[in-house]
């Protein structure tokens, strides 16, 4: 059977001086065989990396898993925890693993220093006697020595491929 599902999620992130939050809403596009079931996905939880603060002289990162597992390196301190994502995928054939693609994406302010997030990470998801299944998502994000971050909006996009 040939399907695939494209969603483009466009994040917003906030930086507050030594502070960030990675806020999240989605947009969805797709285009589908003229044989294939018509999937959806609907987001749950947004990614989000919470609010830390950090030293921007020293390169460092802050992950957080599909599992919600948090992880940092660097002078970084996590005020807020961050959270993985949470993506509930519909309409697809029962109990069958989904095949999902996500590829890394920056933040940026229109001009100047970026956010890359990377290693995102997610299991495969089996559906449900529904067709439905759930798909966590977790990243990292990488903050770079001697960037300026300033106080204002970031932004990207995000891909998540569903094939079967």
């Amino acid at each position: 059977m040939a399907f695939s599902y494209n969603a483009l999620i466009e994040y917003t992130h906030r930086l507050k001086i030594l502070n960030n939050q990675l806020l999240c809403s989605i947009l969805l596009w797709g285009s589908l065989s003229s044989n294939a079931l018509a999937g959806t996905i609907t987001e749950q939880q947004a990614l989000n990396f919470g609010e830390f603060a950090a030293n921007f002289t020293a390169n460092s990162f802050l992950r957080v898993s599909p599992t919600g597992l948090v992880t940092s390196n660097g002078p970084l301190h996590v005020i807020n925890t961050p959270q993985p994502a949470r993506f509930i995928l519909s309409g697809y054939p029962a109990n069958y693993v989904l095949t999902v693609t996500i590829t890394d994406f920056i933040l940026d302010r229109g001009a100047g220093d970026t956010f890359l997030v990377t290693d995102i990470s997610y299991l495969n998801p089996t559906t449900d006697l529904n067709g439905d299944a759930l798909l966590m998502v977790g990243a990292t994000l990488q903050i770079d020595a001697g960037k300026n971050y300033p106080d204002t909006d970031y932004s990207g996009n995000i891909t998540i491929n569903v094939d079967l």
